[in-house]
């Protein structure tokens, strides 16, 4: 029994004829073309100007090549483009998945945030009560200051003012750079989240 059913060999039969009936008609134009090349390069011995048929043909064969690289080249770098795409969502699908290290240490440090305010207003009450009281850290910084004036001059005063400038208005600064910072950084993943969805 044919693999095929009972209409299998018919649907071959009907393929072979059909390809025997496309070679005879690429016979036909061939030996057509051949004979239009041969009249046309009579006609262009008969006139003086060569074999123009002859020319013909190789400038439709030229063109037909050039076509045929130009489009081999886009369709590469067609390929090319949408392979490098591909890579690029696998890569990107690959980094946001749950099992990347680094996403899941981002995640856990955006979520441990919450309690950094938490760890600022511990370390504040112990500095404020249990080490030393506000007025203790302004009297040793008072002190500190009479001290470096008398030992440097003006130089001295100048130190005590970075000092502090330090510890007043350069940490309240750094910690609204971090804050403006984070804040940034969570608005931009939000609107990366948003973008996908």
């Amino acid at each position: 029994m044919e693999p095929g059913g009972f209409f299998g060999p018919l649907i071959k039969a009907l393929i072979s004829i059909g390809i025997f009936i496309l070679q005879a008609i690429a016979q036909f134009l061939g030996w057509v073309a051949d004979a239009f090349i041969t009249a046309l390069n009579a006609v262009g011995g008969f006139f003086g100007l060569g074999t123009i048929g002859t020319s013909i043909r190789s400038f439709f064969t030229d063109i037909g090549g050039f076509i045929a690289n130009v489009f081999g080249t886009v369709i590469g770098w067609l390929g090319t483009i949408s392979s490098l795409f591909q890579n690029g969502i696998g890569f990107i699908t690959s980094f946001f998945s749950g099992s990347n290290g680094f996403v899941a240490w981002i995640i856990s440090w955006f979520t441990s945030i919450g309690s950094l305010w938490a760890i600022v207003q511990d370390l504040w009450t112990a500095l404020n009560t249990v080490v030393l009281t506000m007025n203790q850290i302004l009297v040793i910084y008072y002190l500190a200051g009479m001290f470096m004036v008398y030992m440097n001059g003006w130089p001295g005063f100048r130190d005590w003012l970075d000092i502090g400038t330090t510890l007043t208005v350069k940490v309240f600064k750094l910690g609204f750079v971090i804050a403006k910072e984070a804040w940034g950084i969570l608005l931009t993943i939000k609107q990366i989240l948003t973008g996908w969805l």
